[in-house]
């Protein structure tokens, strides 16, 4: 039976996949729109109105991770100089976690800002020398300021998320180059593992979507897509000494080579979206 596609507003959702209710906890069904390719989690979460304000990650900063988040910040500086001809001179990440993007990026000599409603978080990221604002975009007043604005893993966060693109297109600078990293469930992996996927985070993810889903919805809020790139979420591999049982065993390095043989065919299940104002605005 279709369902009302929450973006579209037509009957135009069916019932895409159950997911494991071993792995996720719960009795969730991922359905999607067949015209816009927006999916959306039934039931919707249910979030306490101070969830991400009490939200605490754990952090594991290693030599190998940093330099990977420097290596990602420097493809980031070369990619917005050949989109804007110069190089940037600042960066806000919206949803900045413990701040680690950010310090990599200090060490570049960019001036950046972090957003983030979590007050450990924010803490964490102080901590580290890194300047945070504790709140929500809406709340905050200066991201014309910024050349670069970054959103890792937001929107599918946001119940309504087409109000926070209004508001990046609306206060965004003309220079400015938005960057949105997204899970999609069009890549190899979820495709094969697709009710047991990781990506899908039905407790606190209110949409989903393919590249080209993602695509469209941006161009509904008038940006242009620039460029776009695609990765993998992250896959490990469990070494034997590791082993808890030969199931999990089997599932995650199973995964893992999944993720590589996506890698070798540039479809994985994440993607980086670099937007600027659309021209035709």
């Amino acid at each position: 039976m279709s369902k009302i596609c929450k973006f579209c507003l037509l009957k135009s959702a069916s019932e895409y996949c159950r997911l494991s209710p071993k792995i996720f906890g719960g009795q969730y069904t991922i359905y999607v729109c067949k015209i816009c390719g927006a999916g959306h989690t039934i039931p919707s979460p249910i979030l306490s109105e101070n969830h991400y304000e009490d939200d605490v990650r754990p952090e594991i900063i290693t030599e190998k991770y940093s330099l990977e988040v420097k290596n990602s910040i420097v493809q980031i500086i070369e990619r917005f100089a050949a989109i804007r001809g110069e190089a940037p001179t600042s960066l806000v990440d919206i949803g900045c976690g413990n701040g680690l993007i950010l310090l990599e990026a200090m060490k570049l000599g960019l001036k950046v800002k972090g957003i983030e409603p979590s007050k450990g978080m924010s803490r964490a990221a102080a901590q580290k020398g890194v300047p945070v604002f504790n709140g929500y975009l809406e709340e905050f007043d200066d991201l014309g300021s910024y050349d670069i604005i970054m959103l890792n893993s937001v929107i599918e966060h946001i119940e309504n998320p087409v109000d926070v693109l209004n508001k990046l297109h609306r206060c965004m600078s003309e220079k400015a180059v938005i960057i949105f990293q997204q899970a999609v469930y069009d890549g190899f992996v979820p495709k094969i593992i697709k009710k047991f996927w990781y990506g899908w985070s039905p407790s606190e993810h209110y949409w989903h979507f393919t590249a080209d889903a993602f695509i469209r919805l941006l161009t509904r809020a008038k940006f242009e897509v620039v460029t776009m790139n695609r990765s993998n979420l992250y896959y490990q591999f469990v070494p034997l000494e590791n082993l808890k049982s030969w199931k999990s065993f089997l599932f995650s390095n199973g995964c893992k080579l999944l993720s590589l043989s996506a890698a070798m065919f540039k479809n994985g299940d994440s993607a980086s979206f670099y937007v600027t104002k659309s021209l035709n605005n």
